[in-house]
């Protein structure tokens, strides 16, 4: 069924304001070389005297402010405006088409404006700028210019009265409305050409009237006996002659396909999906890594994110095969064993588990995960997935973690009472990111440079190669020897001592044979050495003894931690874990981009111009996305990341950006999965298993913006159908495969949306496809294939009208690119607008409402009987 969304303001025909307000029928105006003049008749002391008041007129304007210009449509440089609808301009003035018209309303309050807007294509229109005119010059043929002496029928002023309002203002509160509150009034020119498909075309400003078009291209002025009325053009659709005139105003558009939303909505379908589409089988008869080939189920059903409604889980593997695929998972549970390369466990992260445990035991998810090659391969679609946008992810991940530590470095400014950093500040510092990293390669460097350099020196060359004070560092030698070890770090010790110094000859001569330092620690003792040598010897040794505890006291990373903490970029340690990324992306898009069909297996089997219901497969949900944040996990601790085994980093599958009331997560953190659940069972919605509505067809491409939602349904008063009446519910999230193929999904139970049955009063839901509420439009429908007769009273409603009726017209040397108002239809009365009786009439007949199409959920969810 097919409704009307309805919008509330008033169309006037003409408006005009200040002297001409008054100007009545039997008043004429002179024009006196392109000015206007109106003959008034003023009395003075009871004389009657006739004065002539001057007024500007068509033949004084050379160019219009363009700030004048609220709206045009379509936009500057639209490229897929519909070829049914008109294009139009408005003006911020009510009474702007009206303020130089050199006349007063004529017969049945009609008035011409002084200007109005024509559309020719660009293949047979010039536009000349430059040169001695002020204004660009168009030249066209004649007959793609619209017949003026209808132009009064395209002009009109929109007022929109207080909402609270239901009556038409009277003049009092009009003109209060036009004086103070400009933004509930305008004024609008309409343009009523029938464009082609995909066609480009040049919308222009022009005068009316030909003091207008000869004041804007510079020529002289018209004798002042010329007709003021006298049109810039005449209407002639045999002559092929050129006209030239000014233009005010312009711009380009193109446009797009045949078919407008009403025309493409209606065309759409509801269609039961098959019981295929979703799923895709896999052949298991052969599963190789040794297991034994499976001959009691060989092929199995893969369900995709998407499936039937209604549908079952399909076919499932044969014990005897998980079974196999559990001692092959298990090959590694044995600590003892031997390492042997075997497919991953995913999840294990999460439970601390290196075995897979029986079907039958918890947790329940983890088995099920692991051991049914089904949800298996969901598992390996999201980890393949990390592999190929591993770099990006993980580039992605340090920058959070740069700015936590920045926001971390704040927080402890703050708490200290210190001002935090300004992002001036911020931005002026080296980059968080880089300023990490190269710290975290400093403190791994400084650690690998100390195991090369200090391991197996003793303590003595420590001390000479390091610099501390021993007492720095937990070890306090005895007062006499301070100095000493002080001492022998410096160059005049380590010159007495070295090999071939004074030391070292002394002791080869005493018939010592490791010289120089070597021997105050290795060489034996000898009595004739000198009670100094003696001394010195057991001290150092003493000292050697405690050279582990020096090694172990000397941590270069401390150093670089207290760079990092004084820049504020993290007030605990560079190798700390504690924090793990959050990826908001919506991952069902990876899912489209890396492996398009296994999205919904089958898609293409969807018919076109179809709207079908769906529902949610959360297992397959839950087995993704645990694949996604084990495989996740495993890549940022190879790439030395500090996050926690168990962290969450994937909670999005579906898109729910805009979605009004949604949850923004499809599964709970995996470290909250219970041991007792089973996959399915960890969604964030109202419910296990939503509705999702699926949407095909030229609509979805052309407008992938329409409002999309559900309604419960109601009994009309008036007839007793069912009719989306009651509460509203938008969608929960929505997906795209394709720019024809949109996804909607609702929290809705297949049970809700069919009803309780004829005798129940549960009506069930409507699912309601709408156009985007805009600003007025204005065209005719343009029709579905076949023969269309004429336009009669029959139609019941002027919303019925398509240009296919005008087609039905006789030509009558009419202008075809431009709608006409000599019709068979003529006068015709329908909803209280007769055709061709004012401007606010013709603007109520071709305006283009928001158009809807409500189908019930009945039709693919049969209610109980």
């Amino acid at each position: 069924m097919a409704e009307q969304a309805k919008a509330r303001f008033l169309t006037y025909s003409w408006l005009r304001q200040g002297l001409l307000a008054g100007l009545g029928n039997d008043q004429a105006l002179v024009l006196k070389r392109d000015h206007l003049s109106l003959p008034l008749t003023v009395s003075v002391n009871a004389q009657a005297t006739s004065v002539n008041l001057d007024l500007y007129g068509p033949g004084d304007v050379t160019g219009i402010d363009r700030s004048e210009i609220i709206r045009i449509e379509p936009a500057v440089g639209n490229g897929g405006f519909e070829p049914n609808l008109f294009p139009l301009i408005e003006f911020d003035r009510p009474d702007f088409p009206w303020l130089f018209t050199p006349a007063a309303a004529g017969a049945g309050s009609t008035l011409s404006p002084w200007l109005c807007l024509v559309a020719i294509p660009q293949a047979r229109a010039r536009l000349a700028v430059g040169g001695e005119q002020l204004l660009p010059r168009l030249t066209c043929p004649r007959g793609e210019l619209p017949d003026l002496r209808e132009a009064w029928a395209w002009a009109h002023a929109q007022v929109t009265p207080a909402a609270a309002s239901s009556d038409v203002p009277g003049a009092s509160e009009l003109s209060a409305i036009l004086a103070s509150q400009p933004q509930r009034n305008l004024s609008r020119l309409i343009c009523p050409r029938r464009l082609q498909a995909e066609t480009g075309y040049l919308a222009c400003l022009v005068p009316v009237y030909e003091c207008g078009r000869r004041s804007g291209l510079g020529l002289p002025p018209v004798d002042d006996q010329a007709d003021p009325l006298a049109h810039a053009w005449t209407f002639d659709s045999r002559d092929p002659s050129e006209v030239e005139l000014p233009v005010y105003f312009h711009w380009y558009f193109n446009t797009g396909s045949k078919g407008d939303f009403e025309l493409l909505a209606s065309q759409l379908k509801p269609l039961d999906a098959s019981p295929s589409l979703g799923v895709q089988p896999i052949d298991v008869s052969a599963p190789g890594w040794g297991m034994p080939s499976s001959t009691a189920q060989p092929v199995l059903d893969f369900q995709g994110p998407l499936l039937a409604d209604g549908a079952i889980e399909g076919r499932g593997p044969a014990p005897s095969l998980q079974e196999a695929l559990r001692a092959l998972l298990n090959l590694n549970a044995d600590a003892g064993a031997a390492p042997t390369l075997t497919p991953p466990l995913y999840g294990q992260h999460y439970l601390g588990l290196h075995a897979v445990p029986a079907l039958s035991d918890p947790p329940g998810w983890f088995a099920e995960l692991n051991l049914d090659p089904r949800y298996r391969a969901a598992a390996g679609l999201g980890a393949d997935v990390i592999r190929r946008e591993q770099d990006r992810l993980v580039a992605e991940a340090w920058e959070q973690l740069a700015a936590h530590y920045q926001r971390t470095g704040n927080a402890t400014l703050a708490g200290s009472g210190a001002q935090p950093e300004s992002l001036a500040q911020t931005l002026a510092r080296p980059r968080p990111l880089e300023r990490i990293q190269r710290a975290r390669l400093a403190a791994e460097l400084s650690e690998s440079l100390k195991h090369r350099q200090l391991s197996g020196v003793n303590a003595a060359r420590m001390l000479q190669l390091t610099g501390m004070q021993p007492e720095e560092k937990g070890f306090a030698p005895p007062e006499t020897f301070s100095r000493l070890l002080t001492d022998s770090q410096s160059a005049a010790f380590r010159r007495l001592t070295r090999s071939g110094g004074p030391l070292s000859g002394r002791l080869r001569r005493l018939g010592q044979a490791s010289p120089g330092q070597a021997y105050l620690y290795d060489g034996p003792a000898n009595p004739q050495e000198p009670a100094m040598a003696l001394q010195v010897r057991a001290q150092f040794r003493a000292l050697d003894a405690r050279g582990s505890l020096l090694r172990e006291r000397i941590k270069p990373g401390d150093g670089v931690r207290a760079s990092l903490e004084k820049e504020h970029l993290a007030a605990d340690s560079v190798e700390s874990p504690g924090f793990a990324p959050r990826f908001e992306r919506p991952m069902y898009e990876t899912l489209r981009t890396a492996h398009r069909d296994l999205l919904l297996p089958g898609f293409q089997s969807v018919a076109n111009e179809s709207v079908t219901l769906l529902q949610a497969n959360q297992r397959f949900i839950d087995a993704y996305m645990a694949g996604l944040n084990h495989e996740m996990g495993r890549e940022l601790l190879w790439r030395g990341y500090p996050s926690p085994a168990d962290a969450t980093f994937f909670t999005r599958f579906w898109d729910r950006t805009g979605c009004m009331g949604a949850t923004a997560d499809d599964i709970q953190p995996l470290a909250d999965w219970h041991l007792a659940s089973r996959l399915g069972d960890h969604g964030t919605g109202s419910s296990s298993a939503p509705l999702v509505l699926l949407v095909r067809g030229e609509l979805m491409r052309r407008y992938p913006r329409a409002l999309v939602y559900a309604v419960q349904a109601g009994k009309d008063p008036l007839t007793q159908e069912r009719r989306p009446l009651g509460p509203e519910a938008w969608p929960s999230f929505r997906a795209s495969l394709d720019v024809d193929q949109l996804l909607f999904g609702f929290d809705l139970k297949a049970s809700q949306v069919s009803g309780g049955g004829p005798s129940s009063a549960d009506l069930g839901w409507f699912f309601i496809i709408q156009e985007q509420p805009t600003e007025p439009r204005f065209g005719l429908d343009e029709a579905a294939p076949g023969p269309h007769g004429k336009f009669t009273a029959a139609q019941a409603s002027w919303r019925n009208l398509s240009w296919a009726h005008l087609d039905a017209e006789p030509a009558d040397g009419r202008p075809r690119p431009y709608l006409w108002l000599e019709t068979s239809f003529k006068d015709l009365l329908l909803e209280r607008a007769q055709w061709g009786k004012s401007s606010a009439a013709m603007a109520f007949i071709v305006r283009q409402k928001p158009f809807r199409v409500a189908i019930h959920g009945s039709v693919w969810v049969p209610p109980p009987a």
